[in-house]
């Protein structure tokens, strides 16, 4: 059977559109059935559960929930959600978040900023020096954990043995740089 030019070319045009249509279909699939998804503005924001001050426990709850489950962006997200988001307490399980998600970039951001604002406490310097660590800020690492190593050493909750790791750490560290 030999075919004209014309059936040649009806043929090609309705494989291009089916061809067209599938992989349309493909896309709108892989987006969740959401055309436009992700353009911004007129994307809606999701409704986020509240939880109180009184109810934290209830929040770090979730948190650690969406996280086991490895929902990561959800945990961010809900945190992110809180009207309490500034305090620093939801600020270090933010940045805990964010290292979980393998968001380390926005991690070390929160750990300097409550540093800079004075709000970091004392035995969160050896999270903030593990997670620069794991962001390739090796000096901030090195910097953070002679910090953690000068309060360990002036606490009663460390032992020798905890205080030689943050050595070991800086030395291996230093060898990076």
């Amino acid at each position: 059977m030999k075919f004209t030019k014309k059936q040649i070319i009806i043929i090609a045009a309705v494989a291009v559109v089916l061809f067209g249509g599938l992989t349309t279909f493909w896309i709108w699939q892989a987006q969740g059935g959401r055309f436009f998804a992700g353009l911004g503005p007129t994307e809606t924001k999701k409704e986020v559960k509240q939880y109180p001050q009184d109810k934290e426990q209830d929040l770090v709850a979730e948190v650690n929930k969406k996280t086991g489950t490895g929902d990561y962006n959800g945990a961010v997200q809900l945190i992110q959600g809180q009207q309490n988001v500034n305090d620093p307490k939801m600020q270090l399980l933010l940045a805990g978040a964010y290292a979980n998600a393998g968001k380390l970039k926005e991690a070390v951001e929160v750990y300097k900023r409550l540093d800079n604002e004075g709000k970091l406490p004392d035995p969160e310097l050896e999270n903030m020096a593990a997670t620069a660590e794991r962001a390739g800020e090796y000096q901030l690492a090195i910097d953070t954990y002679k910090r953690a190593k000068e309060f360990a050493a002036s606490s009663k909750d460390y032992t020798q043995d905890q205080i030689a790791v943050y050595d070991y750490l800086i030395a291996e560290l230093e060898k990076k740089l």
